[in-house]
């Protein structure tokens, strides 16, 4: 793969977007990025942009470790299918069976039974959706500590029948980490290294909580929305299996080529053929989730993937299953996701990645400091037609044929018409600009109004 050089990498010609890469990073005020590409079954290129903090100079290069958040979770997966390989554990045998230090409890006088096929496809039923982290500076808890709740988020239950339905729980990849420890009778980072990164070649990664004071120089620092570092710079994650993972863009597209691989019966040694096939089969009725990875499309289209956010950092990886495409985008920005689609999408049209639709990426509030951006004319799906115009330091509004009303803010996100009971809100997408406006009547029987921009 390609490496950055000097920190300053281009795209290649080939991934050109009417709105540039650089622009985006800029307006939303994400300092850096990763990225690898996948194609022909081969890894194609890898690269970084930016700088690996906003306070500082050091370029993102393809070797700069970021967080992983829940793309921890299908590589923590890994570990236990090579456990079910080797023997140790059994997809539908009961966890509780096998976990020693901390066991999954009864709901009233009643005990849920939970296998690690629920554990893996987020159907166990437990509760716990994500984890906050903790500052570098504050004492990080057991995981049997979390697990009982005396953490900083709620104890994990079973809190809905296990294997009827998908529900997302990081909760459940905390059980995952606890069965494999105690199973293995290794702390979790070296299980991981020795069942998965170094089979793998992920020379780049650990799960190693807090991150060990030797790769801090190599660590992206954490950015919230708007730009601001992460106190501290990153948090700490005990839960690791579900949060933990510091890696590479390169590295995490060696999970998806050895999945690719081995789904085709080049990789035996790493996972047998038939595993493969039960981590890319839907395990719900209402998602489409495998074993640890999020499943997509039929036939050619068909792929898997899974993102990821700790506090400061988004990614994302994706690989298709049967003509050896993919990609990873690593970011240090609350906001990543912009750029994430943003690149992805440049991906899907330059290799032919069968039928990829981009997520839209979330709107966000406009603010007072940012009302250039919302004058323009917005329709509603009626049909009704609003310009916005400039006032001075404030906008104005014609709405039908009336005389421009003057509004001005209120708050950071609102603007009110003088003497009138009207709001306008505007929400910014990757453009830059006002996509979207919400108008507000504050009367009796009146509804809020959608109006997207038309110019």
């Amino acid at each position: 793969m390609a490496s950055a050089i000097g920190g300053l990498w281009e795209l290649p010609a080939r991934l050109a977007s009417p709105v540039s890469l650089a622009e985006v990073m800029r307006r939303r005020r994400i300092p850096g990025v990763g990225v690898a590409v996948i194609a022909h079954g081969q890894p194609e290129w890898a690269g970084g942009f930016g700088v690996r903090s906003a306070e500082g100079a050091d370029p993102v290069t393809a070797d700069t470790l970021f967080q992983a958040g829940s793309i921890s979770k299908p590589v923590a997966a890994l570990c236990a299918l090579r456990l079910v390989a080797e023997g140790h554990l059994e997809l539908d045998g009961e966890v509780n069976d096998k976990l020693a230090t901390w066991r999954i409890g009864a709901v009233g006088e009643w005990q849920p039974r939970v296998t690690l096929r629920h554990l893996l496809s987020h159907t166990a039923g437990l509760t716990g959706h994500g984890f906050p982290g903790y500052r570098r500076d504050e004492p990080a808890p057991s995981l049997v500590d979390i697990l009982d709740g005396q953490g900083n988020t709620l104890p994990v239950r079973v809190r809905t029948v296990p294997g009827l339905q998908f529900s997302y729980s990081g909760g459940g990849y905390c059980v995952l980490q606890q069965l494999l420890v105690d199973v293995t009778g290794e702390p979790f980072p070296e299980l991981a290294r020795r069942l998965v990164l170094e089979p793998l070649g992920m020379k780049r990664s650990t799960y190693e909580q807090p991150l060990p004071e030797s790769l801090h120089a190599e660590a992206a620092v954490g950015h919230r929305t708007g730009g601001g570092p992460v106190d501290g710079g990153w948090h700490v994650y005990p839960e690791m299996a579900a949060a933990g993972l510091w890696t590479t863009p390169s590295d995490l597209a060696r999970v998806v080529l050895a999945l690719q691989r081995a789904r085709s019966g080049g990789e035996p040694s790493f996972l047998p053929p038939g595993l493969v096939d039960e981590l890319l089969t839907p395990q719900a009725a209402n998602v489409p989730m495998g074993l640890g990875m999020l499943l997509e499309g039929d036939g050619a289209s068909r792929r898997f993937s899974h993102g990821g956010d700790d506090q400061g950092f988004v990614a994302k990886t994706i690989g298709y299953v049967e003509n050896g495409l993919g990609a990873v985008v690593m970011t240090n920005s609350d906001d990543g996701y912009w750029v994430i689609e943003h690149l992805l999408e440049a991906m899907a049209r330059a290799y032919a990645w069968p039928d990829y639709l981009p997520d839209e990426p979330p709107l966000r509030a406009a603010s007072i400091e940012e009302s250039d951006t919302c004058t323009g004319t917005y329709v509603s799906e009626e049909g009704q037609q609003v310009r916005v115009g400039s006032a001075g330091e404030s906008l104005s509004a014609s709405v039908a044929d009336q005389l421009p009303i003057p509004i001005a803010p209120v708050s950071a996100t609102e603007w009110h018409a003088v003497s009138l009971a009207l709001t306008l809100t505007f929400e910014i997408g990757i453009s830059g600009r006002a996509e979207r406006m919400r108008l507000h009547q504050d009367a009796e029987y009146t509804q809020d109004v959608e109006f997207t921009r038309l110019v």
